[in-house]
């Protein structure tokens, strides 16, 4: 039953993010990165082929051309977060 619900939320999950690109069947030396398909804070590093979603860090997007998430990114056709409202 576990694995069933396993299973049926994952699905859920890569219905509504999706990694661009492919990861290679076998991890190199060095992980690979993917960025999100559409959210700049959401970026995939490949494990023996399969992406794995991960977040930035408050306040960061993900730099696909250097892999890291930072807060200086040109995010392109990708959606940003809003910001908070600011504490009055």
């Amino acid at each position: 039953m576990l694995l069933k619900t396993l299973i049926i939320v994952c699905a859920a999950t890569s219905a509504y993010s999706q990694a661009v690109g492919t990861c290679p069947p076998i991890d190199g030396v060095f992980p690979v990165y993917l960025p999100d398909a559409t959210d700049c804070t959401i970026f995939y590093e490949c494990s023996n082929g399969q992406p794995i979603q991960l977040q930035c860090a408050p306040g960061t997007l993900f730099d696909e051309k250097r892999s890291i998430c930072d807060v200086d990114v040109n995010c392109g056709n990708r959606s940003t977060p809003k910001p908070p409202p600011a504490d009055s």
